[in-house]
């Protein structure tokens, strides 16, 4: 069976992305965190992480000519680490701004299926780097829901055909 899943996880990175780079001061970079063998900007950067996925509701479906087409409302929670030495502040204004407008009109012109519900309090992390120097660091929690729409193959009967067969039995059967 194939099916077509959207928005993808690579779609909503992109779009998380796309969101955080708008809203930060330009200069900070902003990557996907757990990335093996990179090292980290040399600048101010936010890494985020995708670190929970649970169904809010019952699956829903509607049919086209060709597919059935299966619609789950997920709560996805985004895990932002900041970096640098404005790192307090970065984390600040993305959590004014994740609980604004600003965000649901940030999503809803991207056409994505994101709608922001809450977040998390910024709480700093200790961190220190290869040299043993502190690194300011702050970690907060966006929650969101995204309703992901997932695209079956189906098939389905379009025509009909229907022969008669005459038969010599009387009609209600005799006992």
């Amino acid at each position: 069976m194939s099916y077509a899943l959207t928005p993808t996880q690579s779609q909503l990175y992109a779009a998380f992305r796309a969101w955080l780079v708008s809203v930060l001061p330009g200069g900070v970079q902003v990557v996907r965190g757990q990335q093996n063998r990179a090292a980290p900007p040399l600048c101010a950067f936010v890494t985020m992480l995708i670190t929970g996925s649970e169904r809010l509701a019952t699956s829903g479906w509607r049919y086209t000519a060709t597919t059935r087409e299966v619609s789950e409302a997920v709560q996805i929670s985004l895990q932002l680490g900041v970096f640098g030495p404005d790192a307090h502040d970065h984390a600040q204004a993305v959590a004014a701004l994740w609980r604004d407008m600003q965000a649901v009109d940030f999503f809803t012109a991207q056409a994505m299926p994101i709608t922001p519900l809450y977040v998390s309090h910024a709480r700093q992390v200790p961190l220190s780097d290869g040299e043993h120097q502190y690194q300011a660091c702050w970690m907060l929690d966006l929650d969101m829901q995204v309703t992901f729409s997932l695209s079956l193959e189906q098939d389905f009967a379009t025509t009909l055909s229907a022969a008669t067969v005459l038969a010599d039995t009387p009609h209600p059967p005799e006992e």
